[in-house]
Order: structure tokens, then C-alpha cells, then sequence
């Protein structure tokens, strides 16, 4: 078993500060995805890296003032290496899980690219509305205005995002910037839905190569049944060339405001994970990239 150990704050990482759920800090998704990629990355320096059933079980709260423990825990299993995102509960004196994954050997990948003229020929180009102004359930930050252009069709969405220039500098650290994969997965589902969903699970995502500042992203609905609480969908990312970046297979999507409400988890039996071992997360210079 490996252990390594994260120190987040809202005054110290703006993946907190820019990113809340009626009222509360909550650390996204696409950030356990980056942190996760990080470690892996710290243990084996390979750039394409796969993980299969992530599932997100429950929300990361982290108060204004408060400094949140976070360990990713790695055990060598059957198939895979296990791998468990957890957070200390003080009050509880506990760890409370958010994030189960295994990764798995990356498979070779085969030379392919997505042609982006066909595609913006046969879909509709669309404006594009600012993010915050959806809906008064999220309130996010600048970085997360990046989507310059979209171009739809019945099941399916292709959009164009850009880093704003002014947090150009975020990409030194991230191989996938949280709030970029954010908007490149969850920005589409909202235009191809039924309403306002949050992910739950991603069969499969492979990680290829780093974000660029300029990249696509298409979203394709993977059922033809209208179930407005659930839908699945495979995403992937390219390059301006069509080249892929990140391929997500079935990722799950419910639409549930009650449960998208940010409530601490309270579990009356939560594995205790030790201390692990502290990355050099503070003011000095970063091992990892932190959300």
C-alpha cells in the first residue's frame, strides 16, 4: 500500500475558491481525476495513464477557513491497483471516502484523429452563454470561461475551449486542468440534457497527453432512451489537428438536485488510513500539482 498525502485550503488553491455549490466550497470532480493522474505519474513517469470504474461517492466540503487532509491511498489488487481518495473528518476523527478507481495498464493505443471540419459541417453552431448565468446552483470562477464555441447536434455537442489568458500560466502544473476538463465534459451535458447534471462515474477514462491552452471537445449521448435523471456519455478531447488528448468511455450523469446538495458525509464506519506520506504541497516548490 501507497500512501500520499494532500493539504487543501479555499485561501491557498483556487480549485476551492472558484468552485461552489450553494454557498459551500466543494472540490470538483475533474480534480480528484488531476490528482489522481499526479501521483501515478510521481510512481511510474508514464504519460498515458488509465483508470476504470471511478466512481464518485460522496462531495469534498472544505469550510473558508479550514485546511482539508487528503490522502490517495494505492493497493495492489486483482486486476488493477485500487486506488481510494479520502479526506480526515476532524470532527469525526475519521477518514470519509469521495473517490474509488483502479488503474490498469494502459492498452497501445492506435494511431486515429477525429475530423473537426466534418464534424462542425454537420452539426449547428451555437452561442455560447456565459457558464454562470445557467443556473444560480453554481458559482465558479473565471477560469472556468473557456468555452469560445460550440456546434450541436441531436445526441451529440462539439466544443471549443480556451484557456483565458490570463491563467495560461495554470498549465505548467496540470496535465489536465481541472476547470478545462470540467467545461469540456460537464459544460456539454448540460446542452445535451434535460436539465442540470453532475457525473458520477466514468467506466473508463485513458489519459493521453497534456492539455493545450486551445483544444475540442465532443460529447456523444450513448443512449436513445429519454431518461431525463440519468444519462451516459463518451467524451473525448483533441487537439486542434483532431489528435486525441483524453478518451472517456460511459460516464454516468444524474440529474438530482437533492442530492447534488453539499452535505458532509457522517458514516458510522470509515476505514482509517494513517498518516501517509506528506508531498511537498506548502509554500515550497510542488511534487504535485494540488487543485
Amino acid at each position: 500500500t501507497e500512501i500520499y498525502l494532500a493539504r487543501l485550503s479555499p485561501k491557498m488553491h483556487w480549485v476551492l475558491s472558484e468552485h461552489k455549490i450553494q454557498g459551500h466550497y466543494v472540490l470538483p470532480g475533474t480534480a480528484y481525476i488531476e490528482m489522481i493522474r499526479e501521483v501515478i505519474n510521481l510512481i511510474v513517469n508514464e504519460e498515458t495513464v488509465t483508470l476504470k470504474d471511478l466512481v464518485f461517492i460522496s462531495p469534498l466540503i472544505v469550510e473558508p477557513e479550514e485546511t482539508k487532509d487528503v490522502q490517495i491511498i494505492i493497493k495492489e489488487e486483482e486486476g488493477g491497483k485500487h486506488i481510494t481518495v479520502a479526506s480526515k473528518e476532524e470532527m469525526l476523527d475519521t477518514w470519509v471516502k469521495h473517490v474509488e478507481t483502479v488503474w490498469v495498464k494502459s492498452e497501445k493505443e492506435k494511431v486515429g484523429f477525429i475530423d473537426i471540419d466534418g464534424l462542425k459541417a454537420k452539426l449547428s453552431r451555437q452561442t455560447v452563454q456565459p457558464k454562470e448565468e445557467q443556473n444560480d446552483f453554481f458559482t465558479i470562477g473565471d477560469r472556468w470561461k473557456s468555452t469560445s464555441e460550440i456546434y450541436m447536434g441531436k445526441d451529440e455537442l462539439l466544443c471549443t475551449l480556451k484557456l483565458p489568458e490570463q491563467f495560461e500560466k495554470d498549465l505548467v502544473d496540470y496535465t489536465l486542468h481541472p476547470a478545462l476538463l470540467d467545461n469540456a465534459v460537464n459544460f456539454s451535458i448540460q446542452n445535451i440534457g434535460y436539465g442540470m447534471y453532475l457525473p458520477y462515474a466514468y467506466k473508463k477514462i485513458k489519459i493521453l497527453h497534456k492539455m493545450p491552452n486551445v483544444f475540442y471537445s465532443l460529447v456523444r449521448k450513448k443512449d436513445n432512451i429519454e431518461n431525463t435523471e440519468i444519462i451516459t456519455a463518451d467524451a473525448w478531447l483533441m487537439d486542434q489537428e483532431g489528435n486525441y488528448l483524453v478518451k472517456a468511455e460511459s460516464v454516468w450523469f444524474f440529474c438530482d438536485t437533492e442530492k447534488m446538495i453539499p452535505v458532509r458525509v457522517m458514516p458510522e464506519d470509515v476505514e482509517a488510513y494513517g498518516e501517509g506520506k506528506a508531498l511537498d504541497l506548502g509554500k515550497a516548490p510542488r511534487k504535485i500539482a494540488v487543485p
